[in-house]
């Protein structure tokens, strides 16, 4: 992932990812997926189009942990 790219992202965005990924085990699968789905759909947006070739085949929870880790590397 680029990380040019997540300058995007705000820090509310980035402490949003965080305490998901720290709770989501806590949800009901079907919450969780709900907002697994939300979340992903959110970050490809945010990303532009100039990504959505890289992340579109990526799977949902995927692509959430994957942005968090970046941006937590990119600080």
């Amino acid at each position: 992932m680029d990380r040019t790219n997540l300058n995007v992202l705000t820090p509310d965005q980035f402490l949003t990812l965080r305490d998901f990924l720290g709770y989501r085990s806590h949800l009901a699968v079907g919450m969780r997926s709900q907002i697994t789905i939300k979340l992903a759909s959110q970050i490809r947006h945010l990303l532009g189009s100039k990504t959505q070739s890289l992340v579109s085949d990526v799977d949902d929870l995927e692509l959430v942990k994957a942005t968090y880790l970046a941006c937590q590397q990119a600080k």
